[in-house]
């Protein structure tokens, strides 16, 4: 499965300052069925750029992808493990003295009971 989206925006924080800010996501998702398992991998592309009426200077970006694997041991319990990567860079972070890219990770369990 695969899907892309682009969108554009502005709004106004105060009165004279207007933010044209343009929407890029996108994924690409690929799994199979092997029995009672279903590996999957998700690669996601996503970013924010502000125009030139912005104060920001630089795009705002962000990247990421997922490695998930489902697993069915019966046919009303589906268990999902999922490994998550953002990468992402925010000059706004500097503001706040952090550094303005940043990597996360984040791992999830979940399990669904269907009825």
């Amino acid at each position: 499965m695969a899907q892309v989206m682009t969108k554009d925006t502005a709004f106004e924080p105060r009165p004279g300052v207007l933010l044209n800010t343009e929407l890029h996501a996108g994924y690409r998702l690929a799994g199979r069925e092997r029995g009672r398992w279903r590996p999957t991998v998700r690669f996601d592309l996503f970013s924010l750029r502000q125009g030139p009426d912005s104060s920001v200077t630089d795009p705002l970006s962000e990247h990421g992808n997922a490695l998930a694997l489902n697993w069915h041991p019966q046919e009303k319990i589906r268990v999902t493990g999922e490994l998550l990567r953002i990468d992402s860079s925010r000059n706004q972070r500097a503001l706040a003295g952090l550094s303005p890219r940043q990597v996360d990770v984040q791992l999830q369990l979940g399990m669904r009971l269907l009825f």
